[in-house]
């Protein structure tokens, strides 16, 4: 893997994680609670890795989604669960 294809990697991840479609950390891949702003910096808890200088995006401020994380077959098989007993 040559360096641009490195970038564009972590970039997507960055992407990713920052929209909230994935709650794995981009640095070492453990689960994130909450993301905490401590002056510039952005970290992740509990691992506490520093993910950037910036703000903590939108999407980290609200609580996730039940569905967070999850495949989407999974989330296919909870739905149907749940019209089945709704």
């Amino acid at each position: 893997m040559d360096n641009e294809q490195i970038i564009e990697e972590f970039l997507e991840n960055l992407a990713i994680f920052s929209a909230r479609e994935t709650e794995n950390c981009i640095i070492c891949q453990l689960p994130v609670k909450v993301l905490k702003q401590i002056g510039r910096c952005v970290y992740a808890y509990p691992c506490g890795c520093r993910l950037w200088q910036g703000k903590i995006p939108e999407a980290w401020k609200k609580p996730p989604s039940p569905m967070a994380g999850e495949r989407e077959d999974e989330k296919t098989m909870y739905q149907s669960r749940l019209f089945m007993e709704g």
